[in-house]
């Protein structure tokens, strides 16, 4: 269903407002050299780019990229595949890296996740993008989707995330690897997937990977799937090859709090006998599931000036649906009284109220962009869904979004 926000002519132009003192200089990444563009691959314009800036990758297939304690945001403008890792790394607490929209899987023998996170201190938001860890080659294992040590604010948003598929290792055989591994790390999961790489497939056949394995730290997840790995199947005549045991849905050594979301172990692979289905959880941890219902919330990125933007909400129908902007994210804070987290800040918030769910749960508002400042080329704004009825009887903070304001030129 889609409705019409009453201040649509409005909103954005006040959502852009709130970002213009930081105005950002965008850097064009693009195949083939031509008018406008800075560099054929992302790492260039990555180290050329100031703190705060834009790089807008345009389609195509790139090595990936490194941000090294640099505010940054990163996002593809269309289908961009990456044969390599992204890597985010050093954040200061001041500092943030937005990373939009990307398909990254590492090539053979890339000892290394799809997206390595290692000892941030500022938010690291990572929205609609697919990443699947490398698989198991020779000697190489497979690797995991998404690896996170020493991070202090991880946020995943509608990402699908999958472990590398096993492989053959003389004289060992190689599991299936982890979709989504973190250790010491606070993570925020919203309508993202977690998968388990499949286990090997052969003579010996190895067990898949687990969907998501948490050591230490804290994680929110809400409407998020965490799913084992299909085991490896036999390719044996033999009688006495079994198939490979599925991997556990999650493995939860940590605080984990979660509201709406699904645990599903991997079948076993086909053999004599067959394999058996991985538990859907498992671990040491502590997991706290809320009761109620998860919300959705999605932007459109990137949207140019003077073109229309929809945002897209799902909720119980009837119920009235607003959104919190501002420039800034937070470092997150867990809000039970609410059913969520704080991912924007509050400090410096905005708000808008959009209008109705409709009956059939969701809803959709086009919104106005108005033109940008001359001397701005683009802004990164951060926003979040909040979900109340008429009565305000309840108020419930929905998943956070990012959207990119682009000129009409880059």
């Amino acid at each position: 269903m889609t409705r019409t926000c009453p201040l649509a002519a409005t909103a954005l132009f006040a959502l852009a407002s709130v970002s213009f003192a930081s105005a950002q200089s965008v850097f064009v990444v693009a195949p083939n050299p031509g008018p406008g563009v800075f560099s054929t691959q992302i790492q260039p314009a990555v180290d050329a780019a100031a703190e705060g800036d834009i790089v807008l990758v345009k389609p195509g297939l790139y090595s990936g990229f490194d941000v090294n304690a640099k505010s940054l945001t990163v996002i593809a403008d269309g289908s961009v595949r990456l044969s390599s890792a992204i890597r985010i790394m050093n954040l200061t607490a001041k500092q943030r890296c937005l990373v939009q929209g990307f398909s990254a899987h590492p090539a053979f023998m890339q000892a290394t996740p799809a997206l390595q996170l290692n000892r941030n201190d500022g938010p690291v938001w990572i929205t609609g993008c697919t990443l699947t860890g490398g698989n198991a080659f020779a000697r190489t294992p497979a690797t995991d989707g998404v690896s996170a040590t020493h991070c202090a604010s991880v946020t995943l948003l509608r990402c699908t995330v999958t472990g590398g598929t096993g492989g053959d290792n003389v004289p060992f055989s190689l599991s299936g690897s982890v979709g989504l591994r973190a250790f010491d790390s606070i993570l925020f999961l919203f309508d993202t997937v977690c998968a388990g790489g499949v286990g090997l497939t052969g003579n010996r056949p190895t067990r898949g990977g687990a969907g998501a394995k948490f050591d230490g730290g804290t994680v929110f997840a809400s409407g998020t799937t965490m799913q084992g790995g299909r085991g490896g199947s036999s390719s044996s005549s033999s009688s006495l090859a079994a198939g490979g045991a599925g991997g556990v849905g999650c493995i939860c050594n940590s605080v984990m709090t979660v509201l709406g979301c699904s645990f599903v172990g991997g079948a076993g692979g086909s053999g004599q006998p067959v394999g058996p289905q991985g538990a859907p959880k498992d671990g040491s941890g502590m997991m706290a599931a809320w009761s109620g219902t998860a919300r959705h919330f999605e932007c459109e990125s990137p949207v140019r000036e003077q073109q229309t933007v929809t945002l897209r909400a799902g909720g119980l129908p009837g119920e009235q649906v607003g959104v919190l902007y501002t420039s800034q994210p937070s470092a997150g804070d867990l809000m039970p009284s609410y059913l969520g987290a704080a991912a924007v800040s509050i400090a410096h918030v905005e708000g808008l109220s959009l209008g109705t769910i409709g009956s059939g749960g969701s809803a959709s508002f086009p919104v106005s962009v108005p033109l940008l400042p001359p001397t701005t080329h683009g802004t990164t704004v951060y926003l979040q869904a909040v979900f109340f009825d008429a009565p305000l009887t309840y108020a419930v903070l929905g998943p956070p979004s990012a959207c990119v304001v682009l000129g009409a030129s880059p």
